[in-house]
């Protein structure tokens, strides 16, 4: 019980955390290629959420597969 609590909390931290970083990344690109636009910044901010979101998912349907192996 203690190690599906502990593997749960692992996987929303390093899903917030990655999200949270990548959205910080997109608006850093945004912000220094096309420092005149906010509206770009926004946009690369949106697109590093959704690339975090797909790696994040990826993560967590191979650790369930290699979990339901062992």
């Amino acid at each position: 019980m203690k190690n599906k609590t502990f593997r749960f909390y692992f996987i929303v931290t390093e899903y917030l955390f990655t999200m949270a970083g990548l959205a910080i990344l997109g608006v850093f690109i945004g912000n220094r290629y096309f420092p005149e636009s906010a509206y770009l910044s926004a946009i690369f901010g949106v697109i590093g959420m959704f690339i975090g979101l797909i790696i994040t998912t990826s993560f967590i349907v191979s650790m369930i597969k290699r979990e339901n192996k062992v």
